[in-house]
C-alpha cells in the first residue's frame, strides 16, 4: 500500500509533466500568433475555442467534464494573452483616479496575470508600454493624443471608475479611451480580479 509521501511524490511528478506541457503549449501558441499575423487572421477564433473546450471536456469521465471545461477555458484565455505577447501588444494600461488603492490594484492585477507592474502616474508613459506589463497611468495621460493612440494600439486599456465616491476630472475622456470599465471597490483583491476577468474576456 502506498504511503502519503508516495502519493505526494506521484502528484509532484504529474505536476512537473503538466507544467512542461503547458510551457510547450504556450510556445506553440506564440508560433500560431505569427502565422495568424502573416495570414491577416485575428487572434480570437471563438468557434475554435468553443470546439477545443467541448472536445477536451468530452475526453474526461463524466464527473470531471465541468472541471475540465473550466480548465481549458482558462488555458485558452492565457493562450490568447500569449499570442498577444508574441505580437507585442499584450500590455495592460490602467487609468483613472481610484484613490489611495490605485497602486495596490495595479500591483495585484500584475501579480494575477504574471506581468510586471510599472507606476507611471508621474513619469513618462510611451516608453513603458512593453509586453507583459501592467502600466498605471494617471487620468491626465488621456489628455495627450499620442498617449491615447498608444493605449488603443499597444495595450488593453482599463478605466478604474471610482464614481461617484471620487470625482475624475477627465472621466468622459477616460471612458472614451478605455476598452473596459471596472468599478472600484474597497476590496483590492475583488477589484483586481474583475480587472483580470475583463482582460481575459477580451475579444482580440
Amino acid at each position: 500500500m502506498k504511503t502519503l509521501n508516495d502519493l505526494r511524490d506521484e502528484l509532484d511528478g504529474i505536476d512537473r509533466e503538466l507544467v512542461a506541457l503547458l510551457c510547450k503549449r504556450m510556445g506553440v501558441s506564440r508560433e500560431v500568433a505569427l502565422v495568424k499575423r502573416r495570414a491577416g487572421v485575428a487572434v480570437l477564433d471563438a468557434g475554435r475555442e468553443a470546439e477545443v473546450v467541448r472536445s477536451r471536456a468530452s475526453l474526461a469521465c463524466a464527473p470531471l467534464r465541468p472541471v475540465t471545461a473550466a480548465f481549458f477555458r482558462q488555458i485558452m484565455a492565457m493562450s490568447r494573452l500569449e499570442q498577444e505577447s508574441a505580437l507585442g501588444t499584450s500590455c495592460v494600461t490602467l487609468i483613472g483616479s481610484a484613490g489611495e488603492n490605485t497602486a495596490e490594484i495595479g500591483k495585484r492585477t500584475a501579480d494575477l496575470l504574471g506581468f510586471t507592474f510599472v507606476n507611471v502616474r508621474k513619469g513618462l508613459f510611451a516608453d513603458r508600454l512593453a509586453p507583459l506589463h501592467v502600466v498605471l497611468a494617471g487620468e491626465n495621460a488621456v489628455l495627450d493624443e499620442e498617449n491615447r493612440r498608444l493605449m488603443a494600439t499597444r495595450s488593453v486599456c482599463v478605466f478604474l471608475d471610482d464614481e461617484p465616491s471620487r470625482a475624475c476630472e477627465h472621466r468622459s475622456l477616460c471612458v472614451e479611451s478605455a476598452r473596459h470599465i471596472v468599478a472600484v471597490r474597497d476590496d483590492i483583491e475583488d477589484t483586481a480580479r474583475r480587472v483580470v476577468d475583463a482582460i481575459l474576456s477580451e475579444r482580440f
